[in-house]
């Protein structure tokens, strides 16, 4: 059963003072999160992927398209029926160090969601329930009493998890959520987010930039550039058989390890560079004719795979 999806999703961004320019930071978007699943997001620097989270909380509106989540439209739902959601969804951000006030001890900044929303009746319950969440994401008890600049970068991520589970949300958005971690503390958040996701069968936008922590996470890859998604495909088909010629060199190249030059792969594009072109037609090996004069829709070309090119349309053959 699908949780959230969306429909024709698209954000406009206006930049430049003497001369205005358009960004679509996000162009047309089509996915859908299963209950229980994770849909793993990857794409370089620039792709949309933090908008497209920003959008799916419901933190910016769209320029168009529709966010269904639970068969409501949130886009379009009043204020009362949004704030009888937002409960449901969850946030762990790439930068854990500006998601908690400062001149707040841990204690206080989660057990704030629960006092907002009345989950308990008095402050022993409170205490209960904070000791309850700090438990589950392998904190102690003498971590409520301290800053979060008094706590390493690991602790302070495992505080905003805490956070997050604290209304019992059916939907987490994870916007690169180890990035700024090092590598053994990387490897024991991403083992308990694994570890919630599954004991509580959340549904999870997993956003990164690593195709290995992609694999580590999700069921499903959906990978983004200029905003647009190219393709999407269960895991090992991503990996396995990449189709689009984008995904085939970003796979290959990021799994090699080897740095990406700034100018390999196309970033933000105007509008005016993009309404009839394919975004990546400048740079792609393969292109043809068609790809210059008509952008290409997600085509299906097997079970749960998608791919935006006009080498599997039939209007190229």
């Amino acid at each position: 059963m699908i949780l959230v999806r969306t429909i024709n999703l698209t954000k406009y961004f206006i930049s430049g003072f003497m001369k205005r320019k358009v960004v679509k930071a996000v162009d047309n978007v089509n996915i859908h999160i299963s209950r229980s699943e994770v849909l793993g997001v990857i794409g370089e620097s620039g792709a949309g992927k933090t908008t497209l989270c920003r959008l799916l909380l419901g933190l910016i509106k769209p320029t168009s398209g529709s966010i269904i989540f639970e068969n409501i439209d949130i886009t379009r739902a009043n204020r009362k029926l949004l704030e009888s959601i937002r409960h449901k969804m969850a946030y762990i951000p790439q930068h854990p160090e500006t998601a908690l006030d400062p001149r707040w001890k841990l204690y206080d900044s989660l057990a704030e969601p629960i006092r907002i929303h009345r989950l308990v009746r008095d402050r022993v319950e409170e205490r209960e329930k904070v000791l309850e969440l700090v438990g589950l994401v392998g904190l102690k008890e003498e971590h409520l009493s301290r800053y979060p600049y008094e706590v390493s970068g690991g602790e302070l991520q495992r505080a905003i998890i805490a956070r997050a589970l604290s209304l019992k949300p059916k939907f987490i958005v994870c916007d690169e959520p180890t990035s700024m971690l090092d590598p053994s503390t990387q490897a024991l958040i991403l083992n308990l987010l694994k570890k919630l996701q599954e004991q509580y069968s959340l549904s999870l936008l997993f956003v990164t930039h690593d195709p290995d922590i992609a694999t580590i996470m999700s069921h499903r890859i959906a990978v983004m550039h200029s905003g647009m998604i190219i393709e999407i495909a269960r895991t090992n088909d991503i990996l396995e058989e990449p189709l689009h010629p984008y995904t085939q060199q970003f796979v290959s190249t990021v799994f090699k390890r080897t740095r990406l030059k700034s100018n390999d792969l196309l970033s933000y594009i105007s509008i005016e560079e993009s309404s009839y072109t394919c975004p990546l037609y400048a740079k792609c090996p393969k292109r043809m004719l068609i790809c210059k004069t008509k952008k290409p829709p997600l085509i299906k070309v097997s079970e749960e795979h998608y791919v935006a090119c006009h080498l599997y349309s039939e209007s190229s053959s």
